[in-house]
């Protein structure tokens, strides 16, 4: 799903191609696709808990940026154990997840693990032990099973964030890609060996009991890859750095990626969204300039003599200048198109959070009760939800925003209530 915080949408098509593209660009390697899940195919909550059973999860259909999500309320986990994948000193592991933030407070623990039947794991995601996003491993030799922050001193951050790790025999390498705009913004790397067993399972969901508070979370784009470990370094923003953490299998480190190494990353295959787009319009130029020169000569008309040999043929100098024009314009236009795209995505999001704030002092200065706050927020629910039916596409998204907003907030509002109703 993407960008929605800024989700861009072609990163779920481009996932499958990606894999395709690193085959081509390293030699020998062949990526297994173990498992990938965008919640698209699912048509409510009940058909995702076949698939995704045994948790609180719920599909939330209209989630930030568009498409569907898994809605998990921090309590027990949903699982899905449907493959048998195992490391060997060559391939690498490689799972990678979006997690949405509605950058409330510090107080979860929600995480995608990947496990082994003998309870080894390793889990990304929120977490409430020294910091706000983090990773650990559980059952990895001697290295203790306590969380990494990615960065200790990171705040709750509104948006999408991908978590990715890479596991290998000898050690983990965790990234955080905050707000999933394409640029790695901190790097943790865990030692320990991975256990020799097959790794059978998925969950998202609490890493503890009982239910977290502060949530709820989105959990989407989900995938599970192996790779060759030569592709699987094409990942890490910086392969001399990569080079030097095999080599020395103690390290151990939190630390941010220089951003002007980074580049949009696709599912873990490091293959840039900009090089697709890029490729893709530079293909489309190339394809309209060929139309029109075969145009031209069909006419009797085309290129000056002086310009095109009695050949036909452009001389290279021309033609290597119109592809390096071509090649720039199609770059600036997709940069500007993606840089106005994030910007009013947003400032979509704060008009959001600024109407649910202004929502939120009015219930308040008229000191309701419990049961009138809940009822506030259903009819403020029910009216966003038939604005959606009857604005234009322009509102609708901020609609769509404000909307899962006030549901999020209606949710805690019963949490309470519920809690209330319990002790008296």
């Amino acid at each position: 799903m993407i960008p929605s915080c800024p989700r861009l949408a072609a990163f779920k098509p481009v996932a499958t191609a990606s894999a395709l593209l690193v085959s081509v660009l390293a030699p020998g390697a062949e990526p297994r696709l173990v498992l990938e899940e965008d919640f698209e195919r699912y048509t409510n909550t009940a058909t995702m808990r076949l698939v995704w059973p045994q948790g609180t999860g719920a599909l939330e259909a209209r989630a930030p940026g568009g498409g569907q999500a898994m809605l998990h309320d921090g309590g027990p986990a949903n699982r899905r154990a449907d493959f048998n994948i195992s490391l060997d000193p060559s391939h690498n592991l490689i799972l990678t997840a979006d997690l949405f933030d509605f950058g409330t407070n510090l107080n979860r623990h929600v995480v995608v693990s990947l496990r082994n039947r003998q309870g080894a794991a390793v889990e990304m995601g929120m977490m409430r032990d020294g910091g706000t996003y983090g990773v650990r491993t559980v059952g990895f030799g001697d290295h203790p099973a306590q969380w990494t922050a990615f960065n200790p001193g990171q705040k709750p951050l509104y948006g999408w964030h991908r978590f990715q790790v890479v596991l290998s025999p000898v050690r983990t390498v965790a990234t955080l890609d905050l707000d999933t705009n394409g640029k790695v913004d901190w790097t943790v790397t865990l030692a320990g060996t991975s256990p020799r067993e097959a790794w059978t399972e998925i969950r998202v969901g609490a890493a503890s009991s009982p239910i977290s508070p502060g949530v709820p979370v989105l959990v989407d784009n989900i995938r599970l890859e192996l790779v060759e470990a030569a592709a699987a370094a094409m990942t890490v923003q910086n392969p001399a750095a990569a080079a030097a953490d095999i080599a020395s299998p103690s390290a151990e480190l939190s630390s941010p990626v220089a951003s002007d190494a980074a580049a949009p990353v696709v599912a873990g295959t490091g293959i840039s969204v900009a090089a697709w787009w890029i490729m893709g319009a530079l293909a489309l130029i190339l394809a309209m300039l060929a139309w029109v020169v075969f145009a031209l000569r069909r006419s009797g008309l085309g290129t000056p003599a002086a310009l095109i040999p009695a050949s036909g043929q452009m001389p290279p100098a021309t033609h290597a200048a119109a592809l390096a024009e071509l090649t720039e314009f199609a770059k600036q236009s997709l940069v500007q198109g993606l840089y106005e795209q994030r910007n009013a995505l947003l400032e979509t999001q704060k008009q959001a959070q600024q109407a649910l704030i202004e929502l939120e002092q009015r219930l308040a200065a008229l000191h309701l009760p419990q049961p009138e706050r809940i009822r506030a927020y259903e009819r403020r629910i029910a009216e966003l939800e038939k604005e959606l039916e009857t604005r234009g596409e322009e509102v609708r998204e901020l609609t769509r925003a404000t909307l899962l907003l006030v549901r999020r907030k209606l949710e805690e509002e019963r949490g309470l209530q519920s809690r209330r109703d319990q002790f008296n």
